[in-house]
């Protein structure tokens, strides 16, 4: 760990945390890092398909809203006080997930890279348990192997079929539907996460971001938009 400037908007200085990345995909001179959520969570972050926007100030609702985005509250999640959380929460972007009967929280993961399932949604094993015992048909179709922070795990990956699934905020409203996504089972590890969360949890690959189009991440207001 070294502690060294950084040119993020409103921050002079940050910890470093050496590590390599087995990454497939990567800019063209390879990849700096991973921007965690202690820094993403002190100033306002926008994506698009090929732009990323940072800055020191939060955004304007009425702006945005008159753009055709949706705001999804992050009251208890994602918030530049990590205080507000909920106990046992993670302090971390995230959006609600529908698959027939049942609605979980989902964290958006912008450093889970799922080039080889595209739209994989990792959930725990609590989860899985949910969607079984609601009558969903979980069909297994490979595995995939996964490098964490204890080396390289193999994790079985599912699809469901003729079932779509619904992104909603907080309050149930439909932002947008596919049925084109992939569930990957996350055994608990000593990494931490969702698969140690005894509730239902997700966590969504880097790839989603392309399906939202448009992502802002607003911890300060405790909102992320997602747009057309």
């Amino acid at each position: 760990m070294r502690t060294a400037a950084i040119s993020l908007p409103g921050i002079e200085r940050a910890n470093f945390h050496l590590a390599r990345y087995y990454l497939l995909l990567q800019p063209g001179k390879g990849q700096l890092g991973v921007i965690g959520d202690d820094l993403l969570s002190q100033f306002t972050v926008q994506l698009t398909d090929s732009t990323a926007f940072l800055s020191a100030e939060t955004c304007r609702p009425e702006a945005l809203m008159a753009r055709g985005l949706t705001p999804v509250a992050q009251t208890g999640f994602f918030s530049s006080k990590p205080s507000k959380g909920a106990a046992g929460l993670p302090n971390v972007p995230v959006i609600f997930l529908r698959l027939g009967d049942v609605r979980v929280w989902a964290q958006i993961d912008t450093g889970y890279e799922d080039f080889v399932y595209s739209h994989s949604i990792d959930i725990n094993q609590a989860l899985f348990d949910r969607l079984v015992g609601s009558g969903v048909k979980l069909d297994r179709i490979n595995g995939i192997d996964i490098w964490t922070c204890e080396g390289r795990e193999h994790r079985p990956v599912y699809r469901i079929d003729g079932r779509p699934m619904t992104i909603e905020n907080e309050s149930g409203k439909e932002i947008l539907t596919t049925e084109d996504f992939h569930l990957v089972v996350k055994s608990a590890n000593a990494c931490g996460g969702i698969a140690d969360l005894a509730e239902p949890a997700a966590q969504l690959g880097a790839s989603f971001l392309g399906l939202f189009g448009n992502v802002i991440f607003d911890p300060k207001n405790t909102t992320v938009w997602l747009g057309p």
